[in-house]
Formats: structure tokens, sequence, C-alpha cells
């Protein structure tokens, strides 16, 4: 068996947009003198908070830290002095803020039916039958009647269709209660033709040229989506 070459000193990097691949590149050779062989980076994939811990997506890097091939000479110079790269990883948690989160937004639009439902530890079976088939998330600060009179919690819309925000939160509408919301019988006829089955997920992009289609067609005017999204 192959003896594992563990390093014998190890120093921590915390990486962010002031100190980023270039950076920490530049000072390994100081610390290579230093007698460290070995570096224990804080994670460095795309994030919300600049601590890095609450990853966002865990298959690219985090542009504010460094392209890929900066990590790629980040790495090249680790190889070079004989030093190795140890990478701090959370996989128990996500960061869920400001709707960065593609698994995740796409559960809570989706619910059940979201491709990423199983990546998620959700209870979709509850002992209420009111809960069945829907996310529990505590983040309000104050009585959910509280929120809505004071206009923390308002309803807007972007390219991505119709969400509800809540400070950093975004919380997409499930596709089906478009109509419901915005109380609008044309809207239903068009949207139910792009929804053959009520439980199949609907593309953004689908639902997006929905919208600038009843805008066009003014059977659901700019100015009065306007005025509906901001009661």
């Amino acid at each position: 068996m192959k003896k594992l070459d563990v390093p014998s000193s190890i120093y921590r990097l915390q990486l962010h947009e002031g100190f980023n691949f270039k950076k920490a590149t530049a000072i390994l050779p100081y610390l290579k003198k230093l007698g460290i062989d070995g570096l224990y980076c804080s994670p460095y994939y795309v994030a919300y908070s600049q601590h890095g811990y609450d990853i966002t997506n865990p298959n690219k890097i985090n542009p504010k830290i460094g392209t890929h091939e900066e990590f790629e000479s980040f790495c090249a110079k680790l190889k070079e002095l004989g030093m190795k790269n140890i990478i701090d990883v959370v996989p128990n948690h996500m960061g869920i803020k400001g709707g960065m989160n593609a698994w995740w937004q796409d559960v809570l639009e989706h619910g059940p039916q979201s491709r990423y439902a199983s990546f998620f530890d959700i209870d979709w079976d509850s002992e209420k039958r009111a809960l069945q088939n829907k996310v529990i998330f505590p983040i309000l600060g104050e009585p959910y009647r509280k929120c809505l009179e004071t206009g923390e919690i308002q309803l807007k819309l972007d390219a991505g269709g119709l969400s509800f925000h809540y400070f950093d939160y975004v919380l997409p509408l499930a596709p089906k209660t478009y109509a419901l919301v915005l109380q609008d019988k044309a809207f239903a006829t068009v949207l139910s033709k792009v929804m053959k089955f009520p439980t199949t997920p609907v593309k953004r992009e689908t639902l997006t040229a929905c919208l600038k289609q009843q805008v066009h067609e003014k059977v659901l005017s700019a100015k009065g989506l306007k005025a509906r999204v901001k009661r």
C-alpha cells in the first residue's frame, strides 16, 4: 500500500475578493521558507457570503476569487514548491440567499417535481395534510400579516418570472399559481396552453416568453401587471 504524503506543517488561507488566487500564489514561496508544506484553504466555489461557506454553486469557482486559469496557476505553484492543497468544504448545507442557488430555487418553484428535490433533506410527506409536498421555510422576523402590511414581503417580476422577495430571500412562485396571484383569466388561458400537465415543471424561458406575449398582445398590459405586482 502506498504511503500517504501527509503535510507536516499546515497554514490556513481565507480566500475572498481582497485576497484572491493571485495574491495567494504570490506568498507561496514565503510560506515555503517558513517550513509550510500544506495549505488549508477556505471554500473557493461560488457562494453568497465573503467567507465562502454558504456555497450556492459547487460546480463553479467564485469569480471574485479568480478565474479557472488563476486557480490552475495557484495549483501549479503549489506543486512546484512541493506543497499540498487541502480544501475546506461543508457538504451538509448550501447557501440559499439572494436567489443564487439554482438547485434550491428550482425546488421552491416546482416542489417535489423538481429535478433537484432529492438533493435536499426535505420531508414532503408531512403528517399534517396541509403541509404535504411543501417546504416549511421559517425566515420571517415578524408575523406574516405584519410583514405584508409593512411591505417587507414584495411581489416582483423579472426575467425569471414572478417571485416574492423578503430582504435577501427570493422565493419563486409555482408556475401553476401565477393566474391565482394575478387574478387574470386571460393569463390563465395562455398559461394552461403551456402547462399540459399540472405536475410537469415549466421551463423559466417558456414562462418568460408567455409573460412577454401577454404584454405584447395587451391581454395583460405592462401597466396593469405593474399595478398588481405593487399590491
